[in-house]
């Protein structure tokens, strides 16, 4: 359960925060999803899709924010929900919180093709899977490289708390599989391969299964649009 409680707000007070904000980003049939204002990031959840039955489970923006807390806990940098809104007029729970500066590992790496910047990145995610963190959709836009040298994650509602050998290699063929459908070659272009010695040089994982990782990952990738499953 987050430690956050929701206020809920009118019509009125929903249209005054998204008019007088910045829109980054639209969603479902074009409704603001993510907004800026003065240093604050507003990411908007619409519930009208949903059944009632998962409503009254656990709502999108209660996970976001819970997960956000959980990573935070663990000592993972990540966004940091100050605020949980809901506007039951538009059907919509809104989180607050301050931008994290950064790149995501994308633009860092187009700026500057810094082979380094692979090996750091390997040993991030391995260090996030050994203790037990998985983000499921987890792709290089969605990890930011601070301002300090060091990585955060954002849209974090995707992470899971339980690790097996599979997800590891899932996590990383997510990755590679994003890029390379997304025209981006800088895996390819470091060498995939490399990439995953460079996890494996740091992951919990027995050495003796070492070849059998790369089998199992080679086989997903060679899969076209494998990463859309979930596992």
């Amino acid at each position: 359960m987050t430690k956050l409680q929701y206020k809920n707000i009118s019509l009125g007070e929903y249209n005054e925060l998204i008019g007088s904000s910045r829109l980054i980003r639209n969603g479902y049939q074009d409704r603001p999803k993510v907004l800026e204002r003065d240093g604050m990031i507003i990411k908007l959840f619409y519930y009208d899709r949903l059944p009632w039955y998962r409503r009254r489970i656990s709502s999108r923006g209660q996970r976001f924010v819970s997960k956000a807390e959980k990573l935070l806990e663990r000592g993972v940098v990540t966004i940091n929900p100050l605020q949980l809104m809901r506007c039951r007029a538009k059907k919509a729970e809104i989180v607050i919180y301050p931008m994290l500066e950064g790149t995501s590992f994308y633009e860092s790496i187009g700026k500057n093709f810094d082979k380094t910047l692979f090996v750091k990145f390997a040993a991030y995610i391995a260090s996030l899977h050994n203790q037990g963190i998985y983000f499921r959709a987890g792709h290089s836009d969605n990890y930011l490289m601070t301002p300090d040298g060091g990585f955060a994650l954002i849209d974090v509602d995707n992470c899971r708390f339980a690790m097996s050998f599979r997800r590891r290699i899932k996590n990383l063929v997510y990755l590679i599989d994003h890029a390379r459908g997304n025209q981006y070659d800088l895996y390819m272009k470091y060498g995939e391969d490399h990439f995953l010695d460079d996890y494996l040089a740091c992951a919990e994982v027995d050495p003796k299964d070492y070849k059998r990782f790369k089998a199992i990952a080679k086989k997903m990738l060679n899969k076209k649009g494998y990463f859309q499953k979930k596992i």
